[in-house]
């Protein structure tokens, strides 16, 4: 029998805190208890935080930091259910906020990437150089560079204690880069494309970009999202296939697995598919957890400890290679769900 190590955790209160934003501008707070004999949903509330839709929850402490098509970033102190004012000095939709140390950095259409000391909320920087809209950044865990991904074609590494571009990598062909990934304890990016990654030396000291830049793996599909377990590059396409490469520094071999998903009841519609995912971990509790929200609304929760285990296995039949689900739970609203955040 396969024990994963969500089921040999000695502690028995693993609750996790999820935090969903809406289309009409809504947050959902669901606790849920996943502890093996438990697994079930034990609180939930929503309330209306803008008049326009949703895209980016993140999370730091208590409070809860919401932004999407207004433009406009919300604070809320979910432990006293109170507003704690907003942020309004950022131009165009946002789709990505990140808090590390005591700096909020946020990403969106906007061409820049302004940043805010947490103590004052003042603007500290406001990072200039892409000519388009910020499909994603990355802020190393010093907060002293950070790494940008444009829809102009490029990628720009920072110095964010002084706010200026270090260096500009630009791609040829009109690639855009989707999504960022820091791997082997940030010391390398992955640049996520529709259906290829590269790895990238951070630290590479080369005039030459390409240099910079130690790998090209293509993949047969298009990529939906990617993420790093346990330095392990995760790609996952919105059917619920997942490639997990092992050493990838060393070759580009991969595990092929297949999440389980919702079933279809209904003949005429089309498979549900992978609408967003987010990771859950904590590494007291020895958990890890791969959250998916289904096209149809449902959440399903997937034991990453298991897949990575699983992904070791060079031989197994093709039945044994569904991932099955940990547990899942629906928020039965008609609201659509635009995005989310969780922790615990």
């Amino acid at each position: 029998m396969d024990k994963t190590n969500i089921e040999n955790s000695k502690s028995s209160n693993k609750i996790i805190q999820y935090f969903f934003g809406s289309y009409d501008g809504k947050i959902y707070f669901v606790q849920v208890d996943i502890s093996p004999n438990s697994r079930k949903v034990i609180s939930k509330f929503g309330f209306k935080v803008s008049e326009n839709s949703l895209r980016v929850l993140c999370l730091k402490d208590e409070y809860v930091f919401a932004s999407g098509m207004d433009e406009i970033i919300h604070i809320y102190d979910m432990s006293k259910k109170e507003d704690k004012g907003m942020i309004v000095t950022y131009a165009g939709s946002i789709s990505n906020i990140q808090i590390v140390k005591n700096f909020l950095f946020a990403g969106g259409e906007e061409k820049t990437i302004p940043i805010w000391r947490m103590s004052d909320f003042n603007l500290v920087h406001n990072l200039k150089g892409h000519k388009g809209g910020i499909t994603d950044f990355l802020i190393h865990k010093s907060a002293k560079f950070g790494v940008s991904a444009s829809k102009d074609s490029s990628v720009i590494i920072w110095n964010l204690v002084n706010g200026v571009k270090i260096t500009k990598y630009s791609f040829k062909n009109s690639m855009i880069c989707n999504q960022l990934l820091f791997v082997n304890k940030q010391k390398y990016v992955v640049f996520v494309f529709d259906s290829e990654f590269w790895l990238f030396d951070l630290f590479k000291n080369s005039e030459n970009y390409e240099d910079w830049v130690l790998k090209k793996i293509k993949v047969d599909k298009k990529i939906f999202q990617g993420f790093v377990v346990k330095n392990k590059i995760c790609i996952l396409h919105n059917n619920g296939e997942l490639k997990v490469y092992g050493d990838i520094f060393e070759n580009e071999k991969y595990s092929t697995l297949f999440l389980e998903k919702p079933k279809n009841t209904n003949e005429n519609e089309l498979d549900f598919r992978v609408k967003f995912i987010n990771l859950t971990e904590n590494k007291d509790l020895k958990i890890k957890l791969l959250n998916v929200v289904y096209t149809n609304g449902e959440i399903y929760l997937y034991d990453l400890n298991k897949i990575i285990k699983r992904s070791n296995s060079s031989n197994f039949e093709n039945e044994e290679s569904v991932i099955s689900k940990y547990f899942s739970f629906d928020l039965k609203t008609n609201d659509r769900i635009t995005c989310m955040n969780s922790k615990i």
